[in-house]
């Protein structure tokens, strides 16, 4: 079974993921980022008359790559969710041209089943003349030494106006085009056999009309991963264009769900894998069975309802993200006073009472958004002094002093440790002292201590005293 991309529309966001077969022919898919492996001709239409193989021509084929949309058509010429590089066969010119594009392979012999896809989108002037004489665009798999196409190996267009999945263009009425399209070739039959694969374009036989192709090639199985946001109310998977019968059904193709193009699904009905089973219009092709497998995008991002800071401390707004996709985009708003906007976490500049919102964006285009209201909090500042409740002097380098640690400004009144006696063993006024666990030059022995903290928050100007004991451990 072929696996290939099924348009799927969600709320927010689709992604995929293709896996190459192995033994895949070298640059059939053009990522070497050149035309090498591929041979070329050009000749003349209709019927397309080509001559012997060789280097391509330039104009005539072209490696195309980038985001440019095309002239006529306006859909973009890398079609997305491949790959980098597709092949242009022929342009815009008149004068009866037909050009050609033929790759030779051996079907591997390793593979259990191997599958040629290869999308195209077709650009066609319709001058109303003798379908014979019309613009055209073929495609034909064969076997060497033999001009016959092998089954379900030989597709034609021909601009008409009744061409099946072709649209008028909106930049010259007299010019249909087709978007990207998708088909495949089972050559599981065929191992160890040298199969030519064949792209043509042709002019109109009169001389005065155009045609042209893009195309990309794969070997790949095109497993398919359809992702959407959790939370989406409703689903709508949408087969390709071009087809006249559409046919969705479970993973085991034991129920038909759906027999159009397009159907809506809500998210309690929603299955993992769906097979869409596709009839052509008589004449353009064989039916084939498309698979795409569904997973729902989960992230999250969450920060604390609210923060108080001290004045004088340095603030850090943390979020925490979590999410099932390779990497996450991240925004702070408002982006001003902020050390940075679109990182997880970034220190606040400008101090205020002021709710950020954090927004982040996963690689599937799902997004989650939480928010946090900062706000200067002066009382639990004042009180937010640590002072441990044990400390080991025995001058390792290691909590060896027994020493408070705040986050604000204070001014001591008296900052004193006791004995279990009562009896006061040492004092200071200055909060960056500490006890080294002697007293008047001898070490006290292991045990429980007491102490007595009065200071003044700089902040609010009042006064608070804090009492513990603390533990002398050797």
């Amino acid at each position: 079974m072929k696996t290939f991309l099924i348009g799927i529309l969600c709320l927010l966001c689709y992604t995929s993921v293709f896996t190459q077969q192995t033994n895949c022919p070298p640059n059939i898919d053009f990522e070497s980022g050149d035309l090498s492996h591929w041979k070329f001709s050009t000749g003349s239409c209709c019927p397309i008359v080509l001559g012997n193989l060789g280097a391509p021509v330039s104009g005539q084929h072209e490696l195309m790559s980038g985001g440019a949309l095309d002239f006529y058509g306006l859909f973009p010429v890398v079609p997305p969710g491949g790959g980098n590089y597709v092949l242009k066969l022929g342009n815009d010119n008149v004068g009866s041209e037909a050009e050609s594009a033929v790759y030779e392979f051996v079907v591997p012999t390793s593979s259990e089943e191997f599958s040629i896809n290869y999308r195209f989108a077709v650009v066609f002037q319709d001058p109303g003349h003798n379908p014979y004489e019309q613009p055209r665009f073929e495609m034909k798999v064969y076997k060497k030494g033999s001009s016959e196409p092998i089954n379900c190996g030989f597709n034609s267009y021909i601009a008409t106006a009744a061409l099946p999945g072709f649209k008028t263009s909106t930049v010259q009425p007299d010019v249909l085009y087709r978007d990207w399209s998708a088909s495949s070739i089972d050559l599981t039959p065929y191992k160890g056999e040298t199969i030519l694969l064949e792209f043509s374009t042709g002019d109109c036989d009169l001389g005065g009309h155009f045609g042209y192709a893009y195309i990309d090639v794969s070997c790949s199985a095109y497993n398919v991963e359809a992702l959407f946001c959790k939370g989406d109310t409703s689903y709508t998977l949408k087969g390709p264009e071009g087809y006249s019968g559409y046919y969705w059904y479970d993973s085991t193709f034991s129920t038909l769900l759906n027999s159009s193009n397009v159907f809506q699904v809500l998210p309690q009905d929603l299955l993992s894998m769906y097979n869409l089973i596709v009839e052509p219009f008589q004449g353009f092709g064989c039916r084939d069975t498309f698979k795409a497998r569904l997973v729902v995008s989960d992230v999250e991002v969450t920060v604390p309802e609210q923060l108080g800071y001290c004045t004088d401390e340095t603030i850090v707004l943390a979020a925490k993200v979590k999410s099932n996709s390779d990497s996450v985009s991240i925004q702070w708003y408002p982006t001003v006073g902020l050390s940075c906007y679109d990182c997880l976490q970034p220190t606040i500049i400008d101090k205020d009472s002021i709710a950020y919102r954090v927004e982040v964006t996963d690689s599937y285009g799902c997004k989650s958004e939480d928010s946090i209201y900062v706000y200067p909090n002066i009382k639990a500042c004042c009180e937010r002094i640590f002072i441990p409740n044990a400390f080991t002097p025995d001058k390792n380098g290691l909590n060896d002093i027994f020493r408070l640690q705040t986050e604000t400004a204070i001014s001591i009144h008296s900052w004193a440790v006791y004995n279990r006696w009562g009896e006061r063993i040492w004092s200071s006024h200055n909060p960056k002292a500490g006890w080294d666990g002697r007293y008047q030059g001898e070490a006290q022995p292991l045990g429980v201590y007491f102490y007595v903290l009065d200071y003044t928050c700089l902040s609010n100007r009042k006064r608070y005293i804090q009492k513990g004991d603390v533990t002398l451990i050797r």
